[in-house]
This record gives structure tokens, C-alpha cells and sequence, in this order.
């Protein structure tokens, strides 16, 4: 059922309820004494007089007198007004039952709080225009040469990510050799800011040739370059670094700055097959420091291992792959296939072979070549014949050296079947007369440079 509220405002005749109140609570108490104490003379004719009147008992009066004066008292405490407070109570409109919801009230910005907001917008802005001002008021052609002028210039172009100044600014600082001031620049972190941006602004052509200054600069600086501007230079020459560069990263490494992981492989890829044990130390430390190995850095640790005569460890790495969730490719097998032929695992590359164009992988003419000297060395002339005709088929490079080493073999061996087919087979390409068998050279030194 709807409920109707009752709003009353006070007025002065509160004063009037609380003297009415006090009479009829000491009217109670005085009668309760009365009947409680055995009461006086003139109080005892009253009632007596009342109850002759009444033709009641004097409990039935007492009684009669309580109820009377409570409910005026409750009455007067429940509407809290009278007829001459010129005041009526004020009906609300009905609401329906159950739980109230009451509106969110929110507060207002303050003048405070708009201070606050507004006044770093304001310093931003003026920063800004201070900024514009000065990079507008430079000339081009006389740059300063002070630290506090051209750190003031370096500041601003970052603020405004100006690119444009900021390459002037930097081919200034490589040919006056000016540098930033440590107090404003260093101290604030606008130098590293500021090479950054120099280095976001730099093409693949402008890197390659300001790659190894910029890095030097910043060192200068007395900072290390950044991962970011490590692997931009590596990437600007498409991952194969020429020397000056890898030993760029080498000294680098060598006075305790920080490589990325990108630069580690770089320099390992570099130094597989001439420094193999430097490759093996570089491929440690990055799996102290935590850092991803990729397929690069891995082919480049085979390779090492390759080179030492470790097979074992070659296997061993080799079933560790998919731990490091990679895929092998041509460069993985062709290095594994060398590691077991040198090692007279002859079985173990032939299977090698087999899951590589099972893969979809075609072999490359060195792992075509390492297969058919195993071939060879088990006997298995056919199988070698079938070999060295997938690799005239896949390579554009004269394979004469490899079908004169089979069919030597072929001949040494009484196989003079297959010795036939060769023979025919040079016939009909046009190489008749006397040969000279020749043992293809070492592949291991050949083995396909794929960076992927």
C-alpha cells in the first residue's frame, strides 16, 4: 500500500509542547507518588470529591486520570503543532514500497581544482611557443658551438620532435664536435631522447653511413646505445654486417656494454667457422642473460660445432630445437649433414637427408655432395648415381668433379653397371675423353651461408 510522508517545519510553538510536556510527566509522577506513599489530607478529599462525582473507585479514577493525561501527552508529541502556529503539515506524494534509491550527487570543479588543471596546460603551451620561437630564430648555416647554446637547441627539438632540425643539429655536433651540456642534458635525460630521435629519422642508406658514428657519439656521451639503435643498424644492412661493424659490437662487448640479442647472433653468424670457440662463449652468455636464441644463432652454434669436430653435441642441439621453439631449415640440415659425414656417422646423415625433403627442403649441392660420399663409402652406387642426378637437376653449377668420383668408385668396386650409365650419360652430354678424378673438396667450408 502506498505511504504518505509528512514533512512538518518547526515553528516557536515547540516552546508551548515542551511546557505542556512537563506538565502532564510531573501530573503522572505526582499521582503514582500519591498512590504509591499513601498521600496527604487535602490531596485524599480531591479524589474523594472526584470519585463521589464520578460514582468510580479512586483506582478507577487514578487510572481514568493517567490515560488521560498520556494520550494528550502522545498527541501533542505526535503533530508537533496547534492552531495558531499559522503552519499545516506539508502531504508528499506517495511512493511506492521497498528499497529507496537516492540520486548521486556530484560535486562541481572548484575554483582549486581548476587551477590546478589548467595552469600545466597553460606552461605546456607557452613552453611550446618558446620553443617554435627559438628553433624559428636559429641559422641553419651558424649553429652555436657553446654546450649550453646547442643543448638549449637539443632540448627543444625534442619537446617539439622536430626530425628535420634535429638531423642539422647532429651533423653539427659530428663535424664541430660540439656536445651536450651534462648539467641540462644528460642529467634530464634528453640526450638518450634526443639520439633516439636521430636515429628514427635515419633511412637504411644514412644509417649504414652514420650508423657507427651515432653510436660512437653516444658513448661519448657517456651512454650506451639502446637495443633499439643496435638492432636499426643491424637491420639497415639486412642482417649481414660488414667487419667494421661486427667489431663495432665486439668492443662493445668487451667494455661491458650491453649487446642485444639481435647483435649477438650478428657477431656469431660472423665468427662461426673462423673463431668457433668464441661463437660457442657468445651462445653461453646469452643463455645466462636470459635472452632468446633464434634460428640465426643457432645454425651459428652447429656450424661452431661443425668446425670442432663436436657431433655429439651437434645431436644433441639439434633435438633441443623445438625446446626453443624453432623450425629447422636448409642451413640446420646441410650443417648437420657436414657434422656427420666428417664424423663417419654415415647412417645418421643419409636419415638426415631423408627428413630434410620430407620437410619440403631442398637439399643445397654441398649437402647433395656430403650425401653421395656417404653413399659411396657404404657401397650404395645406385643410390649415389640417383643423387647426383637430383643434384644436376637442382644446381646450375657443372657437377663433372662429383660424377667422376662416383664412377671411379664404381669402377674400383666392380659396379660396372652403374659405371656404364654414367659413362653414357657424360657421353651425352658432350664429355668425352680422359678424366681425372678429383675428390670434391671439403663441403664444411662451403656450407650454405643462409642467414634465415
Amino acid at each position: 500500500m502506498p505511504r504518505h510522508t509528512m514533512t512538518v517545519y518547526p515553528t516557536s510553538c515547540d516552546r508551548d509542547y515542551f511546557v505542556r510536556l512537563f506538565i502532564c510527566m510531573s501530573a503522572i509522577v505526582c499521582i503514582s507518588m500519591n498512590f504509591a506513599f499513601d498521600a496527604k489530607d487535602d490531596l485524599d478529599r480531591v479524589m474523594t470529591i472526584l470519585r463521589q462525582a464520578l460514582h468510580q473507585s479512586q483506582s478507577e479514577v487514578v487510572v481514568f486520570l493517567l490515560f488521560v493525561l498520556t494520550y494528550f501527552a502522545g498527541f501533542a508529541k505526535a503533530r508537533r503543532w496547534s492552531v495558531r502556529s499559522r503552519f499545516t503539515p506539508k502531504v508528499m506524494s506517495p511512493r511506492a514500497s521497498g528499497n529507496t534509491t537516492f540520486p548521486k550527487v556530484t560535486a562541481g570543479p572548484t575554483k582549486a581544482t581548476a587551477v590546478k588543471i589548467n595552469l600545466p596546460t597553460t606552461r605546456r603551451f607557452e613552453e611550446s611557443d618558446a620553443d617554435k620561437h627559438l628553433i624559428k630564430a636559429i641559422d641553419k648555416e651558424c649553429l652555436p658551438t657553446d654546450g649550453p647554446r646547442f643543448s638549449q637547441l637539443v632540448s627543444a627539438c625534442v619537446r617539439l620532435g622536430n626530425t628535420e632540425v634535429t638531423l642539422h643539429l647532429f651533423d653539427h655536433m659530428l663535424e664541430s664536435g660540439v656536445a651536450c651540456d651534462p648539467e641540462l642534458i644528460i642529467r634530464c635525460g634528453t640526450a638518450g631522447k634526443f639520439f633516439k630521435l636521430v636515429a628514427a629519422s635515419f633511412d637504411d642508406a644514412r644509417m649504414r653511413a652514420c650508423g657507427v658514428q651515432l653510436m660512437r657519439t653516444i658513448e661519448a656521451h657517456g651512454l650506451w646505445p639502446t637495443n633499439e639503435v643496435q638492432n636499426q643498424l643491424i637491420r639497415s644492412w639486412k642482417s649481414k654486417l660488414p667487419g667494421h661493424v661486427v667489431e663495432v659490437f665486439v668492443s662493445m662487448r668487451e667494455r661491458g656494454l650491453q649487446l642485444s640479442a639481435t647483435a649477438y647472433r650478428c657477431v656469431m653468424a660472423a665468427h662461426e667457422r673462423d673463431q668457433p670457440v668464441f661463437t660457442l662463449r657468445l651462445y653461453d652468455e646469452m643463455l645466462q642473460r636470459g635472452m632468446k636464441v633464434d634460428r640465426v644463432a643457432f645454425n651459428a652454434v652447429l656450424c661452431a660445432c661443425s668446425h670442432l669436430g663436436m657431433s655429439s653435441q651437434a645431436l644433441v642441439l639439434f633435438e633441443q630445437m623445438p625446446k626453443f621453439g624453432l623450425v629447422p631449415n636448409g642451413k640446420t640440415y646441410g650443417t648437420l649433414i657436414r657434422v656427420c659425414t666428417r664424423a663417419g656417422k654415415l647412417d645418421e646423415a643419409l636419415e638426415l637427408l631423408e627428413s630434410m625433403r620430407a620437410a619440403g627442403i631442398e637439399p643445397n649441392r654441398f649437402a647433395f655432395r656430403d650425401a653421395i660420399h656417404c653413399c659411396v663409402k657404404l657401397k650404395k652406387f645406385d643410390e649415389a648415381y640417383e643423387l647426383y642426378q637430383d643434384l644436376v637437376e637442382a644446381s646450375a653449377i657443372p657437377c663433372n668433379n662429383t660424377c667422376m668420383y662416383i664412377m671411379e668408385a664404381c669402377l674400383k668396386n666392380a659396379c660396372l653397371s652403374v659405371a656404364e650409365r654414367i659413362q653414357a650419360d657424360m657421353g651425352t652430354m658432350g664429355q668425352n675423353g680422359v678424366f681425372r678424378v678429383e675428390i670434391v673438396k671439403d663441403s664444411a667450408d662451403a656450407v650454405d651461408s643462409d642467414t634465415e
